[in-house]
């Protein structure tokens, strides 16, 4: 595998855990983020693009463990999109955002919803839990929403698309605090006093 610079490591798992916040909210706090694998990828591959990150999304099979409680979530949430369409291995279909220069880094932030036992955020994942079969193109993706929402069937979507490229950490040093001088307020005092 391809060495991911540290930085640009950083950035993805900033986009990754924004849009995981989303999913939480969404399914709960305690609950499996059953069914979301695709609109998170969307989501997370709309980030990415504006931060200038060359990915890709696919589809294709889960691979990794599964556990015995969560098969019957799956096929109830598979029942209960399309009745008609049941199929043991619909349970298994999967997307997630891959990395093509990094050699097919895998970023998946809904696996767990297969098993508690795995982590909420794989990056990079095990590329042996996935089985690609389609490659999605995000402007084909992006047309037919911009479509049916012309024709009023598209509703809002469960993860926001919008959000910000990178977040910078939130503990914030300021520069006379760390070079070891007194605070910006003692600094004004002394002057003013001084000035006096």
């Amino acid at each position: 595998m391809v060495e991911i610079p540290e930085i640009e490591r950083q950035k993805i798992l900033a986009i990754a855990r924004e849009v995981r916040r989303h999913v939480r909210k969404e399914t709960g706090t305690y609950c499996p983020p059953i069914g979301l694998c695709g609109e998170a990828s969307i989501a997370i591959s709309a980030r990415l693009t504006r931060a200038g990150i060359p990915h890709e999304i696919w589809g294709g099979t889960w691979l990794g463990p599964v556990a015995e409680s969560r098969g019957s979530e799956l096929a109830s949430a598979v029942l209960e999109h399309d009745p008609d369409a049941y199929d043991a291995s619909a349970m298994y279909q999967h997307s997630w955002v891959q990395f093509p220069q990094y050699g097919g880094a895998i970023l998946d932030v809904t696996a767990d919803q297969y098993s508690d036992r795995i982590n909420a955020i794989l990056f990079p994942a095990r590329e042996d839990w996935y089985q690609p079969d389609q490659k999605f193109d995000l402007g084909d993706i992006f047309e037919t929403a911009r479509a049916v929402q012309a024709e009023g069937k598209l509703g809002k979507p469960l993860i926001s698309l919008a959000g910000p490229r990178f977040r910078r950490p939130e503990v914030r040093v300021r520069p006379w605090v760390a070079a070891g001088v007194l605070s910006r307020r003692a600094v004004h005092v002394r002057e003013y006093r001084r000035r006096a």
